[in-house]
């Protein structure tokens, strides 16, 4: 899932999401964290939107054939980390 998290809490908003991409901060602050949270996605329930999940190099070549996201997203990851 491409987001960018900035707090746990953001983070644990999501239990049940599979692949979410996470900061090495954020996950050392997760993992000291005793608090219960309840899943709240379940696969079962999802609403299929006909996408099939694509594989690395799939997702790269994808964001390459776009200008606007290949322009952008080093400007996206810079004002993230900027915000940490």
């Amino acid at each position: 899932m491409g987001v960018s998290f900035c707090t746990a809490d953001q983070v644990k908003a999501l239990p049940g999401c599979a692949r979410l991409t996470i900061a090495t901060e954020l996950l050392n602050v997760l993992s000291k964290d005793e608090s219960q949270v309840e899943r709240k996605l379940f696969e079962s329930t999802a609403i299929l939107s006909g996408v099939d999940a694509l594989d690395e190099s799939s997702f790269r070549w994808s964001t390459n054939q776009n200008a606007r996201a290949t322009e952008n997203l080093p400007k996206v990851s810079k004002t993230s980390s900027m915000a940490m």
